[in-house]
């Protein structure tokens, strides 16, 4: 594993987490963006070409609305600098070809080789490259061509200041170094994926507050460990938590130590719904709990109602975050085991 700071007038291939959601093709939230820019920042400084890669969204084919072309504007406004765009990965050659230092692919997720691990076409890729860096932590628990196949082809891999960030905040809670009581607020949905975390993860925290659609989803699987579980109760619609499972939620932040949210408990992209997700964001800013929070819909909430720098941690993944606090192997550790010890 090599330093950011020694990769220097090399090409590098850049996994960033730019994943935001857009709004009639203009970014709504540059938050994830941001974090990546001064990975980016430090590569440039350093003479590096540097190739950013990321999904955008869930595409089932090639939509011009999740183009990342939509966000080719706010990184150079970020970045104060030229961005060459990439179609495919045939106009790769063109970072051997031009002068500009900074180049923006298409969506991964437009391609059949991203999600179908595509061991032919990662190594055409890595051809183009000196570098593997690693800056989307929020895809850390998954496997797909751009963050595991690739850095194996490439072999000289190094991480991102927020990935680096990420794992050395979120390492603290999960070998348990925080006060307690420790409640962890569980919403949105995608049950298949939080109940076997959360197994994982009962002995770890005193309760776990659950709202959203996993009300609904999940209280059978709860049953083995009922007593660590918490349910809000759910308005007639089931779009949002009731005001008393709201305040029973505010009661338990309000006497906690460390608090661990992931996942809106309405749908509070819709005013009729934000209710209990607006107030537990202004109760998580008012306690003097250690607070992290993770997830795009997370973030998006706290960015709604709130101010994010008012949080303890915002990790930039949801599942990533979920994942790792339960002691599951990032995408880059399993890539490292299987660059040291290959079958």
């Amino acid at each position: 594993m090599h330093k950011l700071n020694d990769i220097q007038n090399s090409h590098v291939f850049l996994r960033a987490d730019m994943d935001v959601p857009l709004d009639k093709r203009k970014v709504e939230d540059d938050y994830r963006i941001k974090r990546c820019i001064e990975t980016l920042v430090e590569l440039i400084s350093n003479g590096n070409k540097v190739a950013i890669f990321t999904k955008l969204g869930r595409p089932e084919k090639q939509d011009p609305d999740l183009s990342t072309k939509n966000i080719l504007p706010t990184l150079r406004e970020l970045l104060k600098k030229d961005i060459l765009f990439i179609k495919n990965i045939y106009e790769l050659e063109l970072m051997h070809k031009t002068k500009e230092q900074i180049f923006l692919f298409e969506n991964t997720r437009f391609f059949d080789w991203e999600e179908n691990v595509d061991t032919k076409t990662s190594h055409k890729i890595a051809t183009y490259f000196d570098y593997y860096v690693d800056e989307a932590f929020a895809m850390s628990h998954r496997e797909e061509t751009t963050n595991f196949i690739i850095p194996q082809k490439i072999g000289d891999i190094a991480l991102g200041k927020n990935y680096v960030e990420e794992i050395d905040t979120l390492f603290k809670i999960r070998k348990g170094d925080f006060e307690r009581p420790a409640y962890f607020i569980l919403g949105g949905a995608k049950a298949e994926t939080k109940i076997p975390m959360v197994s994982k993860l009962v002995s770890t925290f005193d309760k776990f507050l659950i709202g959203g659609k996993l009300v609904v989803e999940s209280k059978k699987e709860f049953s083995n460990f009922k007593e660590k579980v918490v349910f809000g109760n759910l308005e007639k619609h089931g779009f949002d938590i009731t005001d008393s499972a709201t305040q029973d939620f505010i009661n338990y932040i309000e006497k906690a130590k460390t608090v661990v949210w992931n996942g809106p408990t309405g749908m509070f992209e819709l005013k009729e719904y934000k209710k209990s997700t607006e107030e537990i964001v202004k109760a998580l800013e008012k306690t003097k709990a250690l607070t992290i929070a993770g997830g795009g819909d997370t973030i998006s909430a706290i960015n709604k109602f709130g101010d994010i720098e008012k949080f303890s941690f915002v990790s930039t993944g949801g599942g990533a975050m979920f994942s790792y606090l339960a002691g599951n192997k990032t995408n880059i550790e399993k890539v490292e085991e299987i660059i040291t010890n290959p079958k």
